[in-house]
């Protein structure tokens, strides 16, 4: 019988993650990101049983973007997830998606440990 492979858990992020968000005047939006599991968010795309949510044809998946705007929002916490959201739908705020996917992509490399740019090679 072969030998099994044995594989060991990084230890997970707990500490909050600070960050700003700059405005055209030069202000400061300032953030702290307390980083939640990334399995509880993930589960319901990874699991779809795994959700209670199922759509009218019994279907409980979860898309990979409800899944990442889930962990974002219990990261943040409902009053600065509120305060981004509402920066997102202000007209007169240059903040847009493309900004929320880098700072999600920059938190995730975070939380993981693992920088999520490009590789080399």
């Amino acid at each position: 019988m072969a030998k099994a492979k044995t594989f060991t858990s990084g230890s997970r992020k707990r500490d909050d993650i600070p960050f700003v968000i700059e405005g055209e005047d030069g202000s400061e939006d300032r953030y702290k990101f307390t980083p939640p599991k990334l399995a509880g968010a993930m589960m319901a795309v990874l699991d779809p049983e795994s959700s209670d949510d199922g759509g009218e044809d019994g279907d409980s998946r979860v898309s990979m973007t409800q899944a990442t705007w889930a962990w974002l929002r219990t990261g943040l916490g409902p009053d600065q997830y509120d305060r981004l959201v509402a920066r997102l739908r202000d007209e007169d705020d240059d903040l847009d998606v493309p900004d929320v996917i880098e700072i999600v992509r920059w938190l995730t490399g975070k939380v993981s440990g693992r920088p999520t740019g490009s590789r080399r090679g």
